[in-house]
C-alpha cells in the first residue's frame, strides 16, 4: 500500500480529524491538529499514569499485566516516533492508541495527554494518579503440580501433533491440557481456597472486577517450568486451537501494516497505518485483527518461578552434554523431536536464574545459544552469552538459523518438504517459497546426494 498523499487528512486514526467546525460535526473539544497528536504521543508514561498502569516506577503492560521492572518501556524509534513496548508478551503502541483502546475518543485522549480540559484549554495542575503496589506470586508447588494432574497428557499430545511434535517429547517435558476448565476451577477452589490461588498467581481479577483464571477455555495447554525433581515452580498456558487462529491472524495483520510511512515521513505503527488505509478504502483494507496474547503466565511470576523448561530430563543425562538453548516450550518439544537435547527459556527478555546457571556449571554442559532467527533472537543471544559468561557456564552461540524461523519451523519445514499433506504442511508450502535445489533442510539435502 502506498502512503497517503500529503494532502490527505490524517483522519484514519480512531476518532477522526475531519472538519469539526460545522454544526453537524461539532464536538465539545477544541480542534485537534496533527501537531497536537504528535505532542500527545510523546506522553507515553502519562498515558500509563492516566490508566493507573504504573507501580513503584514500573509500567504495567495492559495486555499481559506484567509489572516487572523494565519489562515495559517507553521508547523512541530511529525515526523519532514515541511508543511503548512489552518485552514479555510483545504488545506495543502509541500513547493515544493506548487511551483509545481504553474507551477514549481521539480528541479526549489528546486533551488528557496534553493536560488540558476539553473546553477551557490547559489545566494548571494535573492530579496525582494513585496506583497499586506490584503483585509478586508466591511459588506454590502443590498448586501447580495439582493443576497439571488435572489436565490430560493425551489432549496435549494431540494439540502439539499439528507441528509434528512427538508424543514422547510432550509427555517427557510435562505438558498436559485442561479439557474441562470450569470443572478444574471448582476443584482447585474446593481444595486450596480463593486466597491461596490468588497468592499463587493462578486466579486474579480483570479490569472489570471479575475473576480471571490464567488457564481457561482460551488458554488450556500447560507448559511446565519444572525443577530437576519434577516439581513445577511455574507455568505458562498456550492458546486453544480457536484462540491460536486469532493469534496468527493478528501476526499476519501486523506484518501487512508494519513499515508504512505517514505524510509527515514518520513511520506509523500498524494500527495507525491500517486506520489511514481504511479511511481511504474500507473494502480493500479488510478487517482488523486485534492483538491476542500468544500465551498466559502465572500472574506476578518472578525468576524463581519461570526457571525454564527441560531441566528434569537434562538432570538424568551424563554430564558434559551439548544442550541447545531455545525460546519457549514448543521449540523445546520440537528440538527433542529432532533428536537434540534442549533447554527452553521463557522468552528473550528472561535470563535463567542463579540456581539454573549453577546447575549447568556444575555439570560442565556446553549451552548452544540458538533462539529464533530474528532481531529479537539476535539480541537475546547477545544477552544470554553475556549472562552465561558472568555465571561461569560454558556457552557458544548459533547464528545460522534462517531469518524468521524458529526450531518448530525447522521441524514443520522438514515434513512439508518431505511431502506430508497435513493441513500444517500444506499451509507451509503455500506460504513459504522454496527451491529444492538449494534449500538447506534435511529433506531437501537428502534428495541431493551429490551435494551431501
Amino acid at each position: 500500500m502506498s502512503a497517503p498523499s500529503a494532502k490527505t487528512p490524517r483522519s484514519g486514526r480512531s476518532g477522526g480529524r475531519g472538519d469539526m467546525s460545522s454544526p453537524s460535526n461539532r464536538k465539545p473539544y477544541p480542534r485537534i491538529t496533527d501537531e497536537d497528536i504528535d505532542a500527545a504521543d510523546q506522553q507515553v508514561v502519562r498515558a500509563f499514569q492516566i490508566l493507573g498502569l504504573v507501580a513503584n516506577g514500573s509500567l504495567i503492560c495492559p495486555s499481559c499485566a506484567t509489572s516487572k521492572s523494565k519489562k515495559v518501556e517507553a521508547k523512541i524509534s530511529a525515526s523519532g516516533r514515541h511508543y511503548w513496548t512489552c518485552h514479555r508478551c510483545g504488545a506495543y503502541g502509541s500513547a493515544t492508541k493506548l487511551l483509545r483502546e481504553n474507551g477514549r475518543k481521539l480528541p479526549q485522549a489528546v486533551n488528557e495527554l496534553l493536560g488540558r480540559s476539553a473546553i477551557t484549554g490547559p489545566l494548571a495542575v494535573l492530579p496525582e494518579v494513585m496506583v497499586a503496589k506490584p503483585f509478586n506470586a508466591v511459588v506454590d508447588v502443590e498448586v501447580y503440580n495439582t493443576i497439571r494432574r488435572l489436565g490430560s497428557i493425551e489432549a496435549a499430545q494431540a494439540y502439539y501433533a499439528r507441528w509434528h511434535i512427538s508424543p514422547e517429547s510432550v509427555a517427557e517435558a510435562g505438558s498436559s491440557q485442561i479439557v474441562e476448565p470450569v470443572k478444574a476451577h471448582a476443584e482447585l477452589l474446593a481444595r486450596f481456597g480463593d486466597e491461596r490461588l490468588r497468592d499463587a498467581g493462578i486466579l486474579t481479577t480483570d479490569r472489570n472486577g471479575n475473576d480471571y483464571w490464567m488457564f481457561n477455555a482460551d488458554y488450556p495447554v500447560i507448559e511446565a517450568h519444572a525443577w530437576i525433581n519434577a516439581n513445577i515452580t511455574g507455568m505458562q498456558f498456550r492458546p486453544s486451537e480457536k484462540q491460536l487462529r486469532k493469534v496468527q491472524a493478528h501476526k499476519a495483520w501486523k506484518k501487512r501494516w508494519s513499515g508504512q510511512v505517514g505524510p509527515d515521513g514518520i513511520e506509523l505503527d500498524a494500527s495507525d497505518a491500517y486506520e489511514q488505509a481504511k479511511a481511504l478504502d474500507l473494502e480493500s483494507a479488510g478487517p482488523e485483527h486485534k492483538y491476542v496474547p500468544p500465551f498466559m503466565s502465572v500472574k506476578g511470576a518472578g525468576p524463581d518461578s519461570l526457571i525454564g523448561c527441560g531441566l528434569r530430563r537434562i538432570s538424568t543425562l551424563e554430564p558434559g552434554q551439548r544442550i541447545y538453548v531455545v525460546e519457549g516450550f514448543k521449540d523445546l518439544l520440537a528440538a527433542r523431536t529432532l533428536g537434540v537435547e534442549a533447554y527452553a527459556i521463557p522468552g528473550v527478555a528472561g535470563m535463567p536464574p542463579a540456581k539454573v546457571c549453577q546447575f549447568f556449571s556444575s555439570r560442565g554442559d556446553t549451552l548452544v545459544v540458538t533462539l529464533d532467527g530474528d532481531e529479537a533472537g539476535a539480541r537475546g543471544r547477545d544477552s544470554l552469552m553475556a549472562h552465561f559468561t558472568a555465571n561461569n557456564v560454558k556457552a557458544e552461540r548459533k547464528d545460522d538459523l534462517r531469518s524468521g524461523m524458529d526450531i518448530a519451523d525447522v521441524l514443520v519445514e522438514l515434513h512439508a518438504h518431505s511431502g506430508c499433506n497435513c493441513l500444517t504442511c500444506k499451509d507451509w508450502r503455500n506460504t513459504h517459497y522454496w527451491d529444492p535445489t538449494i534449500c538447506p533442510c534435511r529433506a531437501c539435502r537428502a534428495k541431493r546426494p551429490s551435494m551431501n
